[in-house]
């Protein structure tokens, strides 16, 4: 049964990291950071500027840093869940066994996923 579950999870967090983009999301922070570090550090515009902007930016940062959370929140939610269901789960999930064949679930569902997909 933890076999199951754990290919279960995996396909589920595959299906997550896809259709979420966490990286995509990480991706706009450091754009954001980039834009606030020059805005930040140049002495041609004025502070009244910066005083508008910069805070526009941190509440950017802010909404995207939360997304990332929530993905990664929904994904751990889910772990704990099959956890409390399924016996034995946690230890399994946690063993090098464990996560071993979480790799390997995750690469072949991937594959897999990439030819029914052409």
């Amino acid at each position: 049964m933890n076999y199951l579950s754990l290919l279960f999870f995996c396909i589920l967090s595959v299906e997550v990291f896809l259709k979420f983009n966490p990286l995509f999301y990480c991706k706009l922070i450091l754009i954001t950071i980039k834009k606030l570090t020059y805005i930040f550090l140049n002495k041609k515009i004025s502070d009244h500027w910066k005083e508008i902007v910069i805070p526009a930016y941190a509440i950017r940062t802010m909404k995207l840093s939360l997304n990332i959370f929530l993905i990664f929140l929904f994904l751990i939610a889910i772990f704990f869940i099959l956890g409390n269901y399924v016996t034995g789960f946690f230890t399994f999930a946690m063993s090098l066994l464990g996560i071993i064949q979480s790799v390997v679930y995750i690469f072949i569902y991937n594959f897999l996923r990439k030819l029914a997909v052409k």
